[in-house]
């Protein structure tokens, strides 16, 4: 091996055996192994460092080859790397490498390698330096297997939900329906008050099922939406139909501003808009005291293929602080959470709300002050179907 002596001031005498020695000083001083190998991977050099690095010492170190430390896996590729670094004079690489130890035991590192060249130019193996990375790796390795596990965990948590959701929702569906066959025949008063609270009951365990049915299958990834034709006047006449006996027990004006300008009907899963929106007004009239609550669609963008329709309901309820807004889109949070909240709830309807408007395309996003009250809104592009 040649050292480049151009950056030691030769003004400055100093004895060949001293530029020797202190080269040497240089190389064994380093944290680094140096290991020099020839064309077949013969050990020419290696500093103290390389040499117990892998156990042993730097005279037991002259009969080792490269290979002889790589494990079978490692040993046909090893052989692959050297004949690749024959025919192309040598390169300058650097790559993580499993290195066996003496002991039996092993050391992640990372080789840096550059080529070794004779006075005149030829090719005559590789210089390497080396280091060891176990600590970094098995810390790397014990971080990916935590979040194998974890997801392994969340997998298990949503199926679980997914599984007991089902299974309730079955039963109480039928606790449903029976008291609406209860309620058609002859009862008395007080008879007909009980019948309506177990309806109302059921409805209600029965909305909070649905929730969490639906949010363990969108933590699973098995949401699916289904893309058929659909009229979107008719959507929100539909939703505002379902809610209208809700806002007149709370004395609630709930009007429908329809979309203007839509000559077709459009593509897309009606199913999962009117989730969203019977979720959005539903919470608007719940959080609404006094005044209105107002859904509307309007067309924002349009061309012969497609319109993009931007969704809003508006109330004039308690509001939302700004420093509570992003709360309110996480999976069971709410701006209340103390358990004498006067307002229920799961806490995923506008959870669940985001991510179907996210698989949709769109983003569920909020407007709101305090004491004036709130505007949610979506815009999902949707194609068009053809005349109507």
């Amino acid at each position: 091996m040649n050292v480049d002596s151009s950056n030691v001031d030769s003004s400055r005498p100093m004895a060949a055996a001293q530029d020797a020695a202190m080269y040497r000083q240089i190389v064994e001083s380093g944290n680094e192994g140096i290991w020099v190998w020839d064309l077949d991977g013969s050990t020419v050099y290696v500093n103290e460092r390389m040499a117990s690095l892998l156990g042993y010492t730097v005279a037991e170190m002259g009969s080792i080859t490269v290979l002889d430390v790589l494990d079978d896996v490692g040993r046909g590729q090893g052989a692959d790397f050297l004949a690749r670094q024959r025919l192309a004079g040598g390169t300058t690489e650097s790559a993580e490498c499993l290195l066996l130890r003496r002991d039996g035991g092993h050391v992640w590192t990372v080789i840096s390698h550059s080529p070794w060249l004779g006075d005149d130019g030829t090719h005559l193996g590789l210089i390497a330096f080396v280091s060891d990375i176990t600590e970094r790796r098995l810390l790397s390795d014990a971080l990916q297997s935590r979040e194998e596990q974890l997801s392994e965990a969340l997998q298990t948590k949503s199926d679980f939900l997914a599984t007991m959701s089902h299974e309730m929702r079955t039963p109480m569906n039928g606790v449903i329906g029976l008291a609406e066959l209860l309620l058609s025949t002859e009862l008395d008063e007080q008879q007909l008050r009980y019948v309506a609270g177990v309806q109302t009951a059921g409805a209600g365990l029965l909305t909070i099922i649905n929730d969490i049915l639906d949010f363990s299958k969108i933590e699973a990834g098995h949401i699916r939406l289904e893309v058929v034709d659909f009229d979107v006047n008719q959507l929100l006449e539909e939703v505002t139909g379902l809610l209208t006996r809700q806002a007149m027990t709370k004395r609630l004006e709930l009007n429908a501003r329809l979309c203007d300008g839509l000559t077709t009907s459009l593509h897309g899963d009606p199913a999962r808009l009117r989730q969203v929106l019977l979720n959005l007004v539903s919470n608007a009239i719940k959080f609404t005291d006094d005044g209105e609550v107002e859904i509307s669609a309007q067309v924002v963008a349009s061309s012969a293929a497609a319109a993009d329709i931007r969704f809003q309901v508006r109330d004039t309820g308690i509001g939302i602080a700004r420093s509570d807004q992003h709360r309110i889109f996480e999976p069971f949070s709410q701006v209340d959470a103390s358990p004498t909240r006067r307002f229920g709830g799961t806490g995923l309807g506008l959870a669940i709300s985001r991510q179907l408007v996210g698989a949709m395309g769109g983003d569920l996003t909020v407007e709101s002050e305090p004491g004036t009250g709130s505007v949610f809104g979506f815009t999902v592009r949707l194609q068009r179907s053809g005349p109507s």
